[in-house]
């Protein structure tokens, strides 16, 4: 049940959300003061038809969707034709009446949206009360009719059961709240799988809020502080996440560039590869996040001194970015500028000069004439002159 329901969490928001507009519509352009009668036909329980008999004049709650017809023929042939397969079932007919004029839970006719178009389809907003007016039985056709009236919700009758159920559980809509509903509902099993879920919930939250906070420190070069942020994050990660997550690669590649921003390379390239060992192997590819870690490590291995290495990874990442990334991008141009100085580094000049120039064209054509990333590569550029 718990698992269903927060699988289907956002269909259901939506479905309630567009059930919600059609009501205001409806609302708006109802120029009439007749009452609407929808009907449905089922099969319900001995048990919940005798707890509805001896319950008339109470209310009746929906803990669904409640899907309803205009045609009470079309209601009726279908509870005919259910199969009763035992005795502990009868067929029953719902006779529901609607004044249009009180603030009752949302319905509308969505006989357009249904895929049954001659069913004259009125979907009810689930939680919907309901008074049990009368039930009798219809002996010709051997069916319960139950005639119900869709409640106002300022229901002068229901207030002291929503007042006990917001004491109980709370006005807020989260797991906390639909946890404390389903241990009122008796359903144990299915509390402890969603506070399980709340519990999980609650340590991503707090991931990403040490993540957060390591980026927070990483713009104000604080790196000590940032990488303490990034392994706590990760700590948590590693605790409730398989150990192939891309979660997890994210920390590892947000470390490996901590580390290395702070000098330690060796560090630095341990966690880079752990990323990168996820992320090649992710389904679906990532391919701009490997690229990022590939770029990472070509930066790592320039801080060792080990160029070749170094020159093998930026082109991995400028493979991808080239594949995915449109040829003005801004990495782009971080990536040529990269892989220029390390030519320059190597005392490759004339490719240096052409990697040098294919940056400078991308960011004059992204970037303010006078942004940073332009003044320094035209000084790169200048210097080659006297090489």
């Amino acid at each position: 049940m718990f698992s269903t329901l927060f699988a289907y969490r956002f269909f259901i928001t939506d479905i309630a959300k567009q059930l919600k507009s059609e009501y205001e519509k409806l609302i708006r352009t109802n120029r009439s003061s007749e009452n609407i009668c929808v009907y449905r036909g089922q099969a319900i329980g001995n048990n919940e038809l005798e707890l509805m008999k001896n319950s008339v004049g109470e209310f009746l709650s929906m803990n669904s969707f409640f899907s309803t017809s205009l045609s009470r023929s079309t209601a009726l042939n279908f509870a005919l034709l259910l199969p009763i397969l035992n005795n502990f079932q009868q067929r029953i007919l719902f006779e529901i009446t609607i004044d249009s004029k009180l603030q009752t839970k949302p319905f509308a006719y969505v006989k357009e949206m249904s895929y049954y178009k001659n069913e004259d389809e009125v979907l009810i907003m689930l939680g919907a009360f309901f008074h049990i007016d009368k039930i009798s039985h219809d002996k010709k056709n051997n069916i319960w009719i139950a005639y119900l009236s869709l409640a106002e919700e300022s229901d002068y009758r229901l207030k002291d059961i929503f007042a006990h159920m917001k004491e109980k559980i709370g006005e807020q809509t989260n797991l906390a709240s639909l946890g404390k509903i389903l241990f009122e509902m008796g359903e144990y099993e299915q509390v402890e799988k969603c506070y399980q879920h709340m519990k999980y919930d609650a340590q991503l939250d707090l991931s990403a809020a040490h993540s957060g906070l390591s980026k927070a420190a990483l713009g104000q070069n604080d790196l000590i502080k940032a990488a303490n942020y990034e392994q706590q994050a990760l700590a948590i990660k590693t605790s409730i996440l398989p150990k192939n997550h891309r979660d997890l690669a994210v920390s590892y590649s947000r470390l490996g560039n901590i580390y290395c921003k702070q000098n330690d390379h060796t560090q630095a390239l341990q966690y880079l590869k752990q990323a990168m060992k996820i992320e090649e192997k992710l389904v679906p590819l990532e391919p701009l996040i490997l690229a990022k870690t590939y770029q990472r490590i070509a930066t790592t291995y320039v801080g060792l001194d080990r160029y070749t290495l170094a020159l093998e990874y930026y082109k991995k990442a400028l493979e991808i970015r080239q594949t995915y990334l449109p040829p003005i991008d801004k990495s782009m141009g971080s990536i040529y500028h990269k892989i220029g100085k390390l030519h320059y580094k190597q005392k490759e000049f004339t490719a240096a000069l052409q990697y040098y120039k294919d940056a400078l064209e991308i960011y004059k054509n992204i970037l303010p004439h006078k942004h940073p990333s332009i003044v320094q590569i035209e000084e790169d550029i200048s210097k080659l002159k006297y090489t």
